[in-house]
């Protein structure tokens, strides 16, 4: 009997396997007759992502309406921490998503998928290839690009040198770096005078290596205009000497909504830094300080009256190590303003107690989502040692 089953699934699978899959109908009227695209994305069809089939992937933008049918997961992820009023798209926005080198030099040139016209009125540009150098300097042939994506390996051969001056369209408002290897001497080159258009309001630098040295050219050089809305310097260990250095620049200062910290090294210094008279801008929506170790020190000077921003909506402490007392002084009256609407003390050592305390209602202000998972205390968490 044994067999008999065994032989039926074999069977079965033969038959399975025997079958050859369906062909997918090639693309018609307006793309390569002939040619079989890949298969839809998740997000949406290739239509509704304004794909073309061969080299150039995103064709001016008269299939879709808003940024929801362009943008992929992640990218959605993304930019939950960008502004509102940066996030809306004109209609007849221009957008390409670039991932040849032959579709980007067509792009540059006027030739064939675009023309001359459409050349002009690019506003969104994505690179999804390495380019090498003279590729990246033809950015200054799209004279109305606001919007630049060069993450994942998009800045090419120029991570690995010094950035020239004029590289980067002077119009340009927001500028995607994250995922570049940059080399010390390509990160402090950053700094530099005409290097980075001076009109930016987003610079994603997370994962570019960025170390301390980097934080500091940044904090020395006079490149950012008082618009910048949100800088991301996540996954860079600056430490507390970068953090310290660019608060003490500035350049957190002014127009800022956005502020991106996590995984960056820092200690309670930083903390420190952040929470001065004057460090962090009136408009600060969103501060990230997650998976650093900020400990109880940090808590003390971030609780201080006045220390955080009274616009500001999410805060996010999560794996700092703060512990209960940490979270008592954050969470007294008077502290939290009122504005906030997302909380982060995930893995701080809490214990249960102090956590069903905070969702105690009072406690938090009354439109706070506590996030408080992962806090359970161990008997060296509470003893100093093992009792065991």
């Amino acid at each position: 009997m044994v067999w008999g089953i065994l032989k039926g699934c074999m069977t079965k699978t033969s038959a399975v396997q025997a079958t050859p899959p369906p062909l997918r109908p090639p693309i018609t009227a307006g793309h390569d007759v002939g040619v079989v695209p890949p298969p839809p994305s998740p997000v949406g069809s290739l239509e509704s992502r304004g794909r073309t089939a061969g080299l150039l992937i995103g064709v001016p933008n008269r299939a879709f309406k808003d940024v929801g049918a362009y943008l992929s997961p992640d990218d959605h992820k993304a930019r939950q921490s960008v502004p509102k009023d940066t996030q809306a798209l004109s209609n007849t926005e221009k957008k390409f998503e670039l991932h040849s080198s032959g579709a980007y030099d067509k792009l540059t040139l006027g030739e064939s998928e675009v023309d001359g016209q459409d050349r002009q009125s690019v506003e969104s540009l994505r690179l999804c290839f390495r380019p090498s150098q003279a590729q990246i300097q033809r950015l200054s042939q799209l004279p109305n690009l606001i919007r630049l994506d060069l993450s994942s390996g998009g800045l090419g051969t120029y991570a690995g040198a010094a950035l020239p001056p004029g590289l980067f369209p002077a119009g340009l408002k927001e500028l995607n770096l994250s995922h570049n290897p940059l080399v010390p001497a390509a990160g402090e080159s950053l700094s530099n005078p005409g290097v980075l258009p001076r009109g930016l309001e987003i610079l994603n630098l997370s994962h570019t290596r960025m170390g301390p040295a980097g934080a500091e050219a940044f904090a020395k050089a006079d490149i950012f205009s008082p618009g910048l809305k949100s800088f991301d310097v996540s996954s860079n260990y600056i430490f507390d000497q970068g953090v310290e250095a660019l608060s003490a620049s500035g350049i957190f200062t002014a127009r800022l909504e956005v502020l991106n910290l996590n995984k960056t090294g820092i200690k309670h210094k930083a903390a420190e830094a952040l929470s001065a008279p004057g460090a962090l801008s009136s408009k600060l929506r969103i501060l990230n300080l997650g998976e650093n170790l900020i400990g109880l020190e940090g808590a003390k000077a971030l609780s201080r009256m006045g220390g955080l921003p009274p616009a500001l909506e999410t805060l996010d402490l999560s794996y700092n190590r703060i512990g209960p007392m940490g979270a008592a002084l954050l969470t007294a009256r008077g502290v939290l303003p009122q504005s906030l609407t997302e909380l982060d003390l995930r893995v701080n050592k809490l214990g249960n107690d102090v956590v069903d305390s905070l969702n105690v209602p009072g406690v938090l202000p009354p439109s706070t989502k506590l996030h408080a998972s992962n806090n359970d205390l161990t008997p060296r968490d509470i003893y100093g040692f093992n009792p065991n």
